[in-house]
């Protein structure tokens, strides 16, 4: 059983209405619905009367119901508690895939400049588990691909981040013309293809881009839909200001390294 399992049920309860329900959770319908099945299976019960144009209550429902918002009552004074005891600072806990790619460092460094008093947590997560996580409320914000985010994750596409093989600097590959780069890949003969705002810490390592077609990847930084708080919106606009600043979607960032 998970936390917000025992939200959208109470949400549901109090519209009776799947649609209202999902609106209010920020969810589409299906989702929402799929979420009550889950938590009608674990626990083993019918929890709602479902007809065409009816929801209802069963016995069990009703029971869980006060049961579930004393739950969601007592964790939303365990989370004050806990956040008052870090004083007033606010935090911002963040899921970044890796710490060498060099995007998420500069819109933190943007973040902090606009709200000099945020407190700033990494965790170094993959995409899908930020998905997790941002879902169940233990991330505020992350970074990746956007393309496979489920309906509760929000998204803004911030870079367009050229893709390219790394090579050692003396070796033979490093002096091939660019376009011979993707060739490098398709032949298995290039150990790693990285973004471009992967930050080599390796002396005498190369960087040479993939071109015709041109690969980028995608960087979006996600967020739980829905969220408006300050700290979220500060960071999302950051992904936008540095974006618009250093040109990220329009290329005029790409360098060859």
């Amino acid at each position: 059983m998970e936390l917000r399992q025992l939200r959208y049920f109470v949400t549901l309860a109090e519209e009776l209405h799947f649609g209202r329900a999902a609106a209010r959770e920020h969810i589409v319908q299906s989702a929402l619905s799929q979420q009550i099945q889950r938590l009608e299976r674990e626990l083993g019960v019918v929890l709602l009367e479902r007809s065409t144009h009816h929801v209802s209550l069963t016995a069990s429902g009703t029971v869980l119901l006060a049961e579930a918002r004393q739950i969601l009552a007592h964790v939303e004074r365990a989370t004050t508690a806990a956040r008052n005891a870090m004083g007033s600072s606010p935090t911002l806990r963040v899921g970044i895939i890796d710490s060498g790619y060099d995007s998420m460092p500069q819109i933190l460094h943007e973040a902090q400049a606009r709200q000099p008093d945020l407190v700033i947590h990494q965790i170094e997560v993959g995409v899908p588990e930020q998905y997790r996580l941002l879902i169940d409320g233990r991330l505020d914000v992350g970074i990746g691909r956007a393309a496979l985010a489920p309906p509760e994750v929000a998204s803004l596409l911030f870079r367009r981040d050229p893709l390219g093989v790394l090579v050692p600097g003396d070796h033979p590959f490093a002096e091939l013309d660019v376009r011979a780069a993707a060739d490098l890949v398709s032949q298995g003969r290039c150990l790693y293809c990285v973004p471009s705002s992967c930050i080599s810490a390796l002396p005498g390592i190369m960087w040479r881009p993939l071109v015709e077609p041109v690969s980028t990847y995608p960087w979006s930084i996600l967020w739980r839909a829905g969220d408006e708080s300050r700290h979220v919106r500060t960071a999302v606009n950051s992904a936008r200001t540095m974006s618009e600043r250093l040109g990220w979607l329009t290329g005029r960032d790409q360098t060859t390294r």
